[in-house]
């Protein structure tokens, strides 16, 4: 970093940062600095798969590999971005194979199917096993296999939960002949 940007940081620590830091207005401003640094990096269009940047995959695939395509859409929630996928795959060989493990959601996320689709109630993890899912809401959007506490986006972090299911991705590749 040179000399004038670490003579701003420091100046802006002293004069703005130790004094508001302290107050509820200088929370209130982090907040908000917070919220727009998760904006930036996706996070932001939570469940908008238009905005989150996901959008962006089909053409990718599309400009630089050749199908037949299998896309995983882990976490894949009542099927937003499996709809987007069947929308700009059309004409192309593809399939999609969904993972969902709360219950109440996957059974949303099976009757929004569609062809070329195969869903499955279980997620991913380092290892095959039973977690607890932490829901803010029983058809949460902000689903974690880890506690969090109140926050912009979690104002209820754990209000509801399930057990689930994780399996690997190399199992399951392998279980069902994906190379």
């Amino acid at each position: 970093m040179n000399s004038i940007a670490l003579f701003l940081l420091k100046a802006v620590n002293k004069l703005f940062l130790r004094r508001t830091r302290r107050t509820l207005k200088g929370q209130a401003l982090f907040d908000y600095c917070h919220k727009i640094a998760l904006d930036g990096k996706g996070y932001g269009g939570i469940g908008d798969v238009r905005t989150s940047g996901e959008q962006l995959i089909p053409g990718i695939l599309k400009k630089r590999l050749s199908g037949p395509y299998i896309i995983f859409d882990v976490g894949a929630n009542t099927g937003q971005y499996q709809q987007l996928i069947t929308d700009e795959m059309k004409g192309t060989d593809y399939h999609v194979h969904s993972f969902e493990p709360s219950a109440a959601i996957f059974e949303r996320l099976t009757s929004n199917s569609k062809k070329s689709v195969t869903n499955w109630n279980f997620g991913f993890g380092e290892k095959a096993e039973s977690l607890t899912l932490y829901k803010d809401s029983e058809e949460s959007m902000l689903s974690s296999l880890y506690t969090r506490g109140k926050s912009t986006y979690f104002q209820n972090p754990t209000q509801s939960k399930e057990r689930v299911e994780l399996s690997t991705i190399d199992e399951f590749c392998e279980k069902n002949g994906i190379d």
